[in-house]
C-alpha cells in the first residue's frame, strides 16, 4: 500500500517477533537502501502508531504513523 508516496514492503508471519526482527535486520544489512524498520502489532494499530527502529539497531520507540512520516520526509530532504 503505498504512503506518501512509498511503497514500503511489508510481510505478515506468526512466528515470534525476535526471530522476525533479526530476518529483517540480516535483510537490511544486505541492502543499503532500508534505512528502518516497521513493526505494528495489536497495540500499534489500535493506536495509529509503529515501533520504529532504524539502521544499526536503534530502537526509536513508538510514535504516530504521521510523525513517522513526518520524520521520514525529513530524511529524505535532508538526504540523512
Amino acid at each position: 500500500m503505498p504512503v506518501a508516496g512509498w511503497i514500503p514492503e511489508q510481510t505478515c508471519r506468526t512466528e515470534q517477533f525476535s526471530s522476525v526482527l533479526r530476518q529483517s535486520q540480516r535483510t537490511a544489512a544486505e541492502y543499503a537502501f532500508p534505512p528502518f524498520i516497521l513493526v505494528v502489532g495489536e497495540k500499534e494499530k489500535a493506536d495509529g502508531a509503529v515501533a520504529v527502529r532504524a539502521r544499526g539497531n536503534q530502537d526509536l520507540g513508538v510514535m504516530p504513523v504521521a510523525a513517522f512520516i513526518e520524520r521520514l520526509s525529513d530524511d529524505i530532504a535532508h538526504k540523512r
